[in-house]
């Protein structure tokens, strides 16, 4: 794809602000035409006129009412009810073409009560913006009111040379307050590889972010921050969503840990943060990188493709976590497949790839799962539970690996805390182990428990469970069909019961209903 200068690609925008992709936005999520001026709903259609003094328009998930000059009710943006909109165009002049700044208009209407509503266009942010001295801003937001997220755009200085320091460039960093929404807009980094802004978003409660893209490619380090969002709630009893987020535009540049994540989950993170529906894709780094913290986080129904390092990265909560809510990774998948990846830049390589990584707490919880391997560099596992995290179950979980080079499609390392395995299915060549000596390996894993599972994998000489250091552990009703052993013990006697090589062992098929009914979901 060519490389556009920043001249030709803010002409590109004002030549067609509210229609046709753009640069960067490659992502197979719909978008849909909008015409200024006139309101419309989520589906693309126009919202009804008449003379009445307002109109309400259902946008989905999304409820607000237009202003007329008449009448001006109080705005509502996914459950976050505000004082006043203000329509940055209309009412305050501001360049929906991308030529003028729009920095001034964010600083001076940060305050209470007040969402910011941008219509189809693109606009230009030339710095960061601070807003983290304990003022506690309550109700705010930024919001797109075009039919899709792509007809509002957000566009940054080529290389970030307005920013100040360049490779920090926060197009928000938030740090008090509540229920902020920012929502149904896009942040078009651009295809050149080295403009890319980041958001910090560290409230008490109420995070709203919703149907939100980072577009264009990832830079590394030197060209932007580490993450497209740092979040989380600082209150135990404070809660946020973010929403379809969409991050599909490229990253792998440089090496780790240089490289970027979609998704990271501060240190600071002590209420519940829930990450729903999500597509990312071909990061340099994390999708998800939400360990190490003492909170909450629950992800559920994302799509992850081709993700280096971890796609999702989790656990729950360190020292004790949050006092009443466990973290899990529900009704997601993952597919590695670098062979049909978008390319990388000339001479930059996937590392390796984790499809998911547990580390940094306890009582973490992943369920209804796939986690496919179709090609990908060298990695330690597939999925796997560290050292440094406690307790992990993982119920209704299939790994399916055809990568030689890669194993175990399981591992446990070393903690002394069990590990629940129930109706996990691991399938497939997986040849050549590089680490481990069977498709499932638990070592110092006390009490440990497999149950309702399967193993079934036909490269190579695989074994099948390996059992190392592990005290009081049990395997019921598992079929296990390599060409190996079925299990290996070393420091172990666990307790077994209906050990079979003949039972059912359907891994994950990446074209099955459920693959399709969860893209479904994410692309609408």
């Amino acid at each position: 794809m060519p490389i556009m200068n920043r001249r030709q690609f803010l002409a590109a925008l004002s030549a067609g602000a509210t229609g046709g992709a753009l640069s960067g936005c490659s992502s197979p999520l719909g978008s849909g035409a909008s015409t200024p001026g006139v309101p419309t709903a989520r589906d693309g259609t126009a919202a009804a006129s008449g003379s009445a003094s307002s109109e309400s328009v259902n946008t989905g998930t999304q409820q607000t009412t237009a202003r007329t000059a008449t009448s001006e009710p109080a705005p509502s943006y996914y459950g976050v009810e505000f004082d006043r909109a203000i329509d940055v165009v209309a009412d305050l002049g501001a360049d929906p073409t991308g030529s003028d700044p729009i920095d001034d208009i964010i600083d001076e209407h940060y305050r209470d009560g007040t969402v910011l509503e941008f219509p189809p266009g693109s606009y230009l942010v030339e710095r960061s913006h601070h807003f983290n001295s304990g003022e506690n801003v309550d109700r705010w937001g930024m919001v797109g009111t075009g039919a899709s997220r792509r007809d509002v755009q957000f566009v940054f200085p080529k290389g970030n040379e307005t920013a100040n320091p360049t490779d920090r460039h926060y197009v928000l960093n938030v740090q008090s307050g509540t229920d902020h929404v920012l929502a149904d807009m896009t942040m078009q980094q651009t295809p050149d590889t080295v403009t890319g802004v980041g958001m910090i978003l560290a409230l008490s409660d109420g995070l709203h972010v919703e149907n939100f893209e980072f577009a264009g490619f990832n830079p590394v380090g030197q060209y932007a921050p580490g993450s497209c969002i740092i979040a989380g709630l600082r209150d135990v009893s404070g809660v946020g969503t973010i929403k379809h987020f969409v991050a599909t535009g490229g990253g792998v540049m440089d090496t780790y840990p240089h490289r970027r994540n979609a998704i990271l989950c501060g240190a600071f993170h002590r209420g519940e943060l829930r990450l729903l529906d999500h597509d990312i894709r071909n990061m340099g780094s994390n999708a998800h990188y939400t360990s190490n913290h003492r909170g909450c986080v629950r992800t559920e129904g994302c799509y992850f493709e081709n993700n280096d390092n971890a796609n999702i990265r989790i656990s729950g909560g360190q020292s004790g976590g949050h006092p009443t809510k466990d973290s899990w990774a529900k009704d997601c998948t993952v597919v590695v497949d670098i062979d049909a990846a978008k390319d990388p830049p000339d001479g930059e390589s996937y590392e390796f790839i984790r499809g998911i990584k547990c580390d940094y707490g306890e009582d973490a919880l992943v369920e209804d799962t796939d986690v496919i391997y179709k090609s990908a560099p060298a990695a330690p596992f597939c999925v796997g539970v560290l050292h440094n995290h406690g307790k992990a179950t993982f119920r209704n979980v299939r790994v399916r690996s055809d990568v030689d080079g890669i194993g175990p499609l399981f591992e446990g390392q070393p903690n002394g805390a069990p590990v629940v395995l129930e109706n996990v299915r691991l399938t497939g060549t997986a040849g050549e182990f590089s680490r481990g000596r069977a498709a499932l390996s638990l070592r110092q894993r006390d009490e440990s428990i497999v149950r309702d599972s399967c193993v079934k994998l036909t490269g190579g000489n695989q074994n099948g469970i390996w059992f190392q250091g592990s005290e009081g552990c049990q395997i019921q009703n598992v079929s296990i069909d390599v060409p190996g052993e079925q299990i290996l013990t070393d420091g172990a006697e666990p307790t077994l019961d209906a050990i079979s090589d003949d039972g059912p062992c359907v891994g994950p098929v990446d074209l099955s209903d459920r693959y399709r009914r969860m893209r479904a979901r994410v692309d609408s």
